[in-house]
């Protein structure tokens, strides 16, 4: 075969195209398009059906408008999401942004999974969230590793219509039930005859929560005190006191035990008008009293914050993270800002019945609608105990440390004992976790 120079050309460019083509074609990879867009996971533990829906739809929004990054809705459970996450951060196979809470991402932090988020945050985003509360999420050099995404204040219910029957007066803002006041109106309303409890909190899985951030809050109490890099359990006295005070309420026949121990559904026994006064549970059961039980369940209504030394308290902060093995930083930073604004902040916490982080949205909810001003003069004197930013207290006192204070609060354990189980357990846990 007789070729010329610019013929050799010609044959060699088309060779090497050819090969190129089928060496694409035998690895099965195809070339993605230039433009084609990222793709990132926004891994959520919205379980109240209207805040799922009203994320799906702040998420469609900013699909539509930004085709450059498109985010998947992963749905997720509180029941398994942190050892799933754990797992993730082992193998890399992470969601790109994903919903939590405080407690366990402490020991996250410590652990550096989590991405720095200061790229993303301008000084009016900074400065919309408080400055303890930030204080959380910041590492020692200074690094952003959550932002805080809705805050679980716990409140307090009461049966309307009970309360009328015996003649109780509600507290207000301007005259605040103590502790005692609220123990003796619950004596008043029991009705052993009509298997009606005065008192029911919630159980099980929330006792550590119930005692600790809840109440001895309001005495300026905590259960830890820290002297430099020693730990030391602090349940004498005072605590003490508080805590048995919820122990007799069982003894006392105002409160069925089966509440703590998770043999007793509270929240349908008030619902069924079987409960007069409900605490410890969060704002947003009001979504269920509004939205999932009928309309002619229990005529309730909602009380001012109880008031100790203070009405302070922690409501369980919910956070959003970017993992630092997510491979798409740059784009859920940008989603993020997105997602974060004041205005879907306040649509996502309005759907959930539950307070926002950024303090410009959790203005708008001081509203006396659906008990809004009350639930605000709770969460507008939030608080952060020591043991919340300690790593390790959330992740145990969510495990090992529900059984601890649970059978305490029955009167399971004596309290030498409880003292001792805390002594035992929780802070070698805490010396282990930051290691």
């Amino acid at each position: 075969m007789n070729l010329n120079r610019k013929n050799l050309r010609s044959v060699i460019i088309i060779m090497v195209g050819l090969f190129v083509f089928f060496a694409a074609g035998c690895s099965g990879k195809k070339q993605a398009p230039a433009n084609a867009p990222v793709h990132i996971t926004y891994k959520s533990l919205a379980w109240i059906q209207a805040e799922q829906t009203e994320t799906k739809a702040v998420i469609d929004e900013w699909n539509a408008a930004h085709p450059e990054i498109q985010v998947e809705y992963v749905q997720g459970s509180w029941d398994t999401v942190d050892q799933e996450l754990l797992t993730s951060f082992e193998t890399g196979d992470v969601p790109d942004i994903f919903h939590y809470w405080t407690g366990p991402i402490m020991l996250w932090k410590a652990r550096g999974y989590l991405a720095d988020l200061s790229p993303m945050l301008d000084n009016d985003m900074k400065n919309d969230v408080n400055s303890d509360i930030w204080s959380l999420f910041k590492t020692s050099d200074n690094k952003i590793i959550a932002v805080p995404f809705q805050s679980e204040v716990d409140m307090i219910f009461y049966n309307k219509d009970l309360f009328a029957e015996k003649g109780i007066e509600v507290p207000t803002l301007d005259k605040l039930w103590t502790l005692d006041d609220a123990i003796n109106a619950a004596r008043k309303l029991t009705d052993p005859s009509r298997d009606i409890k005065g008192i029911a909190i919630q159980g099980l899985s929330w006792s550590s929560r119930f005692l600790n951030d809840s109440w001895e809050t309001k005495q300026g109490i905590s259960p830890l005190v820290i002297d430099g890099n020693n730990y030391r359990i602090n349940v004498d006295g005072e605590y003490r006191a508080l805590a048995e005070k919820f122990q007799n309420l069982v003894k006392e026949g105002l409160m069925d035990p089966g509440i703590i121990t998770g043999g007793y559904d509270a929240s349908a026994a008030f619902a069924g008008g079987k409960v007069a006064i409900w605490t410890g549970i969060g704002c947003w059961f009001r979504s269920q009293l509004l939205n999932e039980y009928s309309k002619e369940s229990v005529n309730w209504g909602m009380l001012p914050p109880i008031k100790i030394k203070t009405t302070e308290t922690y409501g369980a902060i919910q956070t959003l993270s970017i993992p630092e093995k997510s491979k798409n930083k740059e784009a859920a930073m940008e989603f993020l800002k997105f997602f974060w604004n004041t205005d879907n902040q306040e649509r996502i916490a309005q759907s959930a019945y539950i307070f926002p982080g950024r303090n410009s949205a959790m203005t708008r909810f001081n509203k006396p609608v659906d008990g809004w001003d009350l639930a605000y003069e709770s969460a507008k004197n939030l608080i952060v105990p020591n043991y919340i930013p300690i790593p390790g207290w959330g992740t145990f006192s969510e495990t090992t440390g529900k059984a601890i204070w649970q059978d305490y609060m029955i009167g399971q354990d004596s309290f030498n004992t409880f003292q001792q189980k805390l002594n035992d357990q929780l802070i070698p846990f805490l010396n282990d976790a930051r290691q």
